[in-house]
């Protein structure tokens, strides 16, 4: 099974959530194999994947899939078509802005969100990889050249923030596998304001995200805020109708 994106759209949170069932063991590092690291060849990535037994499932999440030309095909031809996909997209606003601070704290960006995202003259710079990764419409036709709507899970990764366990038992059912998760696992990180959990009552810490998670976002004038709303609109509603969903920002 693959997580197949989007970047700073809850990957790292669902696998790790996922992790949890005991009859999935995730991949605990992202092998970008089928964007980029193809050419070190199928056997090293297989290697790179934990030991599993007849009756549990391997998962493997590499955000980088979603937006690569290439991956859908190589995934398509190496599996015979025949595997189940999660993507996981959240209000392509709010990625956007997240792929920024995230890109700036790590060094890779410098100056304003406008400056890096607005050109002088209004419009949008969709070169920008951080507007590039949030016109989902234009990433998933490409998938759905190769895979049927079936194949591909989509996760409204706002609500797996907020109420993630009905998602995660949705997930079960796509996966065909026992139900685990339950309300009772879960506890709010009110600081940070998403969930933590425990795999089982035995267990004293609740898993939790690191410090890097939950960075705050920089205010973004109504003006900006506007242009950015207006050009991300139409991509929105173009996703959502293609993948037969209806989540709380498909209409922006």
């Amino acid at each position: 099974m693959l997580i197949i994106g989007v970047k700073k759209g809850g990957t790292r949170a669902l696998l790790d959530m996922l992790s949890s069932h005991p009859v999935i063991k995730g991949c605990k590092g992202e092998t970008q194999f089928f964007s980029r690291q193809f050419k070190r060849g199928l056997k090293w990535y297989i290697h790179q994947m934990p030991l599993t037994a007849e009756d549990e499932l391997t998962m493997e999440k590499s955000p980088s899939y979603f937006t690569d030309e290439l991956a859908p095909q190589r995934i398509h031809d190496i599996t015979s078509g025949k595997i189940k996909l999660i993507l996981i997209v959240r209000n392509p606003i709010t990625r956007t802005i997240s792929d920024f601070v995230h890109l700036s704290s790590n060094g890779m960006k410098f100056g304003s969100f406008k400056e890096n995202i607005v050109f002088h003259d209004g419009t949008i710079n969709v070169r920008t990889s951080e507007i590039y990764k949030s016109m989902y419409d234009i990433h998933y036709q490409r998938w759905l050249k190769w895979f049927d709507l079936k194949q591909i899970f989509v996760v409204n990764g706002d609500d797996l923030i907020t109420n993630p366990v009905p998602i995660l038992q949705k997930i079960e059912t796509y996966l065909n596998i026992s139900h685990f998760f339950k309300d009772s696992m879960f506890i709010m990180n009110k600081k940070k304001g998403f969930f933590c959990w425990k795999k089982n009552a035995k267990q004293k810490n609740p898993k939790c995200f690191g410090s890097h998670r939950g960075q705050e976002h920089p205010t973004l004038s109504t003006n900006t805020l506007h242009k950015l709303k207006s050009f991300l609109k139409p991509h929105a509603r173009r996703f959502c109708h293609m993948a037969n969903v209806n989540f709380n920002w498909c209409s922006l």
